[in-house]
C-alpha cells in the first residue's frame, strides 16, 4: 500500500483530510485557497498540482487540477491507496439560469460521462449518502451560506458538441446545470468506503455564455487583482465566466471544515 500515492504525492502515507478542487490550476486561485489555512508547503506536482496544509492543528492534502470524470477516477484510487479517510470535492457547474456564484449542493446526479455505468450498468443515477448530505447542510446552514440544492448532469467534457447531450440538459427542466465529475466523484469515493462531501458553485450561466467573456474575463482579473478592493467588486456582483468567485472559495472554508471535524 502507498506505492503509487508516493509517486503522485510524495508519501505513501496520506493525510487522512483531502480538499480536490476541480479545474484548471490558477495562480491567482492557489492564493485564494492559501487563505483558508494556516499554513501550507510549496505547490508540487507534475500531473496534478497538490500541496500539504494545516488547518487548526489538522493536516489535509489539497490537490487542483483535477479535470473530467478520468482523473477524478485516478485520484480516488491513490487516496484510497495512501489510506486517505475523507474527501470535499469542490467544482464549477455550468449553470442555466442560476446566476454566477450560486453555491450548489447536488441531491442527485445524471451520468453520462459512462464511467459510473462500467462498473454498474443498469445504475444510471449518483446520490451521495443521505447522512453525509444532511451533515453539510447543517455546516451550510450553521455559517449562515445560501445555498441552492438540485439535480446536475455529468458529461464526458464540456465542450463536447454531442446535440443530444445538449439537448438532455437543456429540455430536462429538473437539472439545474451540467459539469464533468461529480458522478464519478460520489459513485467510486462510495465504493471505496471514503467520506465523502462536494460542492459546486456556478461558473457560467446561459446568459455569460452568450456574451463576450474573454473580454470579459480579462477586465475581471484586473479588478481582482487589486487586493484592496477584492470585497467591494464581489459583493457587487461584478463575477464574469472564467474568473472564479472569491466569495464563493472563501464560503468553502466553513463547509469543509465544519463536516471534517464532526
Amino acid at each position: 500500500m502507498g506505492r503509487f500515492s508516493e509517486v503522485v504525492f510524495g508519501r505513501r502515507e496520506l493525510p487522512v483530510r483531502c480538499l480536490i478542487y476541480a479545474g484548471a490550476y490558477l495562480p491567482i486561485r492557489k492564493d485564494w485557497v492559501r487563505s483558508l489555512f494556516d499554513s501550507w508547503q510549496k505547490v508540487q506536482g507534475q500531473w496534478v498540482k497538490f500541496t500539504f496544509a494545516h488547518k487548526n492543528g489538522a493536516e489535509y492534502l489539497v490537490v487542483f487540477n483535477v479535470y473530467g470524470a478520468s482523473m477524478i477516477l485516478e485520484i480516488v484510487q491513490v487516496l484510497k491507496e495512501g489510506n486517505a479517510k475523507k474527501v470535499f470535492f469542490i467544482g464549477s457547474l455550468g449553470g442555466k439560469e442560476l446566476p454566477v456564484g450560486t453555491l450548489v449542493l447536488p441531491t442527485r446526479i445524471v451520468d453520462k460521462t459512462g464511467f459510473v455505468a462500467v462498473d454498474d450498468p443498469d445504475k444510471q443515477f449518483v446520490q451521495p449518502e443521505e447522512y453525509r448530505l444532511k451533515r453539510l447542510r447543517r455546516a451550510l446552514d450553521d455559517s449562515g451560506e445560501v445555498y441552492v440544492e438540485g439535480e446536475i448532469v455529468s458529461v464526458q467534457c464540456v465542450l463536447h458538441n454531442i446535440e443530444h447531450l445538449r439537448s438532455f440538459v437543456e429540455q430536462e427542466e429538473g437539472v439545474i446545470g451540467v459539469e464533468c465529475e461529480t458522478s464519478t466523484y460520489y459513485h467510486y469515493t462510495q465504493k471505496e468506503k471514503l467520506e465523502s462531501y462536494g460542492l459546486l458553485y456556478i461558473s457560467d450561466n446561459k446568459k455569460t455564455r452568450n456574451q463576450h467573456w474573454r473580454q470579459e474575463s480579462t477586465e475581471c482579473e484586473k479588478k481582482i487583482s487589486k487586493k484592496d478592493n477584492l470585497h467591494s467588486h464581489y459583493s457587487h456582483g461584478i463575477v464574469r465566466q472564467g474568473c472564479e468567485p472569491i466569495s464563493c472559495t472563501l464560503k468553502l472554508q466553513l463547509p469543509f471544515q465544519g463536516v471534517f471535524s464532526r
